[in-house]
């Protein structure tokens, strides 16, 4: 068992100040990297409320298709935020049931239960180990500290798989990644999905917002190389904050109990790779129409005229004009890729 944290705040018992809007379901936010060997590094933050009348001691969440590996957890545990300082306090004799708050020379005299569906907070918090199940498709973590009834809490949730990922043509992989599946509703669920830093992404159909590359890899890896990690740490608060953002971005609101949201795309070590798929069949399509066209030219020709060399005249005639066809159309496909491409890049 880890120990919390000695704090500097003497803490009063708070007023029972409960956000209403947290009852109405989880919030869950993920962030995916994938790799080039086609392995996905998922890191979660989730914020929930204990409805219950008893402290919450264990949530559980089913993994939709796939078998995670290396799965870690942390509780998160926030200090109370403080209301009120006493503001006679430089008047008042000392107190000894009074700890004075080192960054502030006023006591705290009220304080409030923090709310951890906020993701940014002032102040310090602790990453405590949570002791993870995993029984078939479902996971069960139990917590360090119980939540207490109408109180919120949060979990970071850490794991490693194959299954996310298929190869496709020409070296390229696609993805589909499917969210947790919890008991309760989820009210807000973000996915954030990227890449190691040498592939390329290909963006699927939707609100797309990007970030620093170097910022969300750095934090991809936090989890892995700090096993252990418990106590206050800035690195670990800056992690937890931006779980949530990638290079995609895709958004769902008011999923029911045990239901999934789903994100897909493709992704390659090359540009040319997630576009060659498109442009083999656009290529195919070009040729069969054009050699129909050619085909019912010849046969016309041969109807009206009977003459072979006017035939063969049409015949080169239309395969020239359907190879500069099938150039234009390749080339453009490739400069509109490469303008995307650059446009990301930028951003």
């Amino acid at each position: 068992m880890f120990v919390f944290p000695v704090s500097a705040h003497a803490i009063f018992p708070p007023d029972e100040i409960v956000d209403h809007s947290a009852l109405f379901g989880q919030d869950h936010a993920y962030t995916v990297t994938f790799r080039g060997n086609g392995e996905a590094i998922v890191n979660m933050r989730i914020a929930f409320t204990n409805s219950t009348q008893n402290d919450q001691s264990t949530v559980t969440y089913r993994v939709p298709r796939v078998n995670p590996q290396d799965m870690m957890a942390y509780q998160v545990v926030r200090e109370p935020d403080c209301l009120q300082y006493d503001e006679r306090s430089n008047t008042t004799k000392y107190s000894p049931d009074v700890v004075y708050d080192i960054y502030n020379p006023a006591p705290c005299i009220k304080y409030q239960e923090p709310n951890y569906y906020d993701t940014y907070w002032y102040g310090t918090a602790s990453y405590l180990k949570a002791k993870l199940d995993m029984q078939a498709d479902t996971i069960t973590i139990t917590l360090p500290k119980g939540v207490p009834p109408n109180k919120t809490g949060s979990i970071l949730l850490y794991y490693r798989t194959y299954g996310y990922t298929k190869k496709g043509l020409f070296g390229s992989y696609n993805y589909l990644f499917e969210s947790l599946k919890s008991e309760e509703p989820i009210r807000n669920l973000q996915i954030g999905i990227t890449t190691d830093s040498q592939l390329k992404l290909k963006n699927p159909d939707s609100e797309v917002t990007y970030r620093s590359k170097g910022d969300i890899i750095s934090a991809q890896s936090m989890m892995g190389e700090h096993k252990e990690m418990v106590g206050n740490s800035s690195a670990f608060d800056t992690y937890y904050q931006q779980i949530g953002q990638g290079r995609v971005i895709k958004y769902a609101t008011y999923l029911q109990p045990l239901e999934s949201f789903t994100v897909k795309g493709v992704y390659a070590d090359a540009l040319w790779k997630l576009y060659a798929q498109t442009l083999l069949v656009g290529t195919a399509i070009a040729i069969v129409v054009f050699t129909g066209l050619a085909f019912g030219m010849m046969k016309f020709t041969s109807i009206q005229q009977h003459t072979l060399g006017r035939t063969i005249v049409v015949m080169g005639i239309i395969g020239f004009v359907a190879s500069v066809f099938i150039a234009s159309y390749s080339v453009a496909i490739y400069m509109i890729s490469m303008l995307v491409d650059n446009c990301i890049t930028q951003k």
